[in-house]
């Protein structure tokens, strides 16, 4: 598993594969069908933030792994990368160069033939495309802020968010240097974040804000605003990851929104007759929300967590963090009176997993960790 917050999930259309990007430097491949961990893909790395990984996607087909984030650390522009991987080696194809800033989010067009990147610092988008070899074939520098959301139409038609506060929609086929066909200032929030298409023909667009719970639908042809979901008690937090479910009849939300009586910060789903009910997640901010098919739903969050969930909330797999969790644990430690053992909670506020560690003296600091 992760050591550190998972900072994106994506998954193929089939729903064979998913992968994960996390600030731990890695690139991970599952099996969806089990959780199981298929190959761990590590990129250069230095010292402090270089080589966390901010931005993944696989391609529809399964072949193909984008991954970005940090990746260098220079006194001159123009030295950010997109990593290309093939999934089923882990084989690094040709890298894309010359990226004036950090990726902060990657997304292939439902037939592949496109890949959208997001860059920090307002450096916008870039679109490259499979048959010129991945090479940039548009692009977009009008933004002020850093861009976290981006999502296809069927259609090839590309919506992007902005902390600029500006919800972007673009044409199908971009080429050379673009402009949106529509540009909404966002209703719902001074930092958009979220966005996604509705399938099964991206009507709507939903979108979440990293500074409010709330969530706004939007016509996928124009931006004109439509009935939103129901809110009603709920409050604190964010909303700021949307995606919706493969039949387009379900909308799912998530991101730093405590519901207490879950004790967690859980997925909320609305159903298409309105209907709103929650499905357990992890303790920290969800971070990437994938539908997949039957109705199940790919969860990632921060602690780092990972699982696949049913509609019903049913968990087929999950992958808890591996690292102890001290949060709210001010009265759960605990030494013997002899200072031979020191017990402690292993997850947030709870005792459950109490651990115990051998203190002996003269035992080496490695045995002590594994008693």
């Amino acid at each position: 598993m992760h050591t550190a917050p998972i900072w994106r999930a994506s998954a193929d259309r089939d729903g064979n594969w998913a992968v994960t990007g996390s600030d731990d430097k890695t690139v991970r491949v599952w099996s969806l069908a089990d959780g199981a961990l298929v190959r761990t893909i590590r990129l250069p790395a230095g010292p402090g933030y270089v080589g966390k990984v901010y931005a993944v996607a696989i391609s529809p087909d399964g072949a193909l792994i984008a991954a970005g984030g940090w990746t260098r650390w220079t006194n001159t522009d123009q030295q950010e990368q997109i990593y290309l991987f093939d999934r089923a080696t882990g084989t690094l194809v040709p890298r894309i160069e010359g990226l004036p800033k950090p990726m902060r989010h990657l997304v292939f067009s439902p037939d592949g033939s496109r890949l959208a990147a997001l860059l920090g610092a307002g450096a916008g988008l870039r679109v490259y495309a499979r048959e010129s070899g991945w090479n940039e074939v548009a692009r977009d520098e009008q933004y002020d802020s850093d861009s976290y959301g981006a999502d296809f139409a069927p259609d090839g038609r590309l919506a992007t968010t902005s902390l600029d506060g500006r919800i972007r929609l673009y044409a199908a086929g971009l080429r050379d240097t673009v402009r949106p066909v529509a540009s909404l200032k966002a209703p719902g929030g001074e930092l958009a974040y979220g966005i996604a298409f509705s399938p099964p023909d991206g009507a709507r667009l939903a979108a979440g804000y990293h500074d409010s719970t709330n969530l706004d639908l939007l016509n996928g042809n124009s931006l004109a605003p439509l009935t939103g979901p129901d809110l009603r008690g709920i409050s604190g937090g964010n909303l700021m990851t949307v995606a919706w479910s493969r039949d387009g009849g379900t909308l799912f939300a998530g991101g730093q929104y405590y519901q207490p009586q879950l004790g967690s910060r859980p997925v909320l789903a609305w159903e298409a007759s309105g209907a709103r009910h929650s499905l357990p997640a992890g303790d920290n901010t969800v971070m990437s929300l994938v539908g997949l098919r039957g109705g199940d739903l790919l969860v990632a969050s921060q602690d780092p967590w990972l699982a696949r969930v049913g509609p019903d909330g049913t968990r087929r797999w999950a992958h808890g963090p591996p690292q102890v969790d001290f949060r709210n644990q001010h009265d759960r430690l605990t030494v013997s009176r002899d200072g031979t053992r020191v017990g402690f909670g292993y997850e947030a506020s709870a005792d459950r997993q109490r651990c115990l560690m051998s203190a002996r003296r003269g035992a080496s600091a490695s045995a002590r960790l594994a008693g």
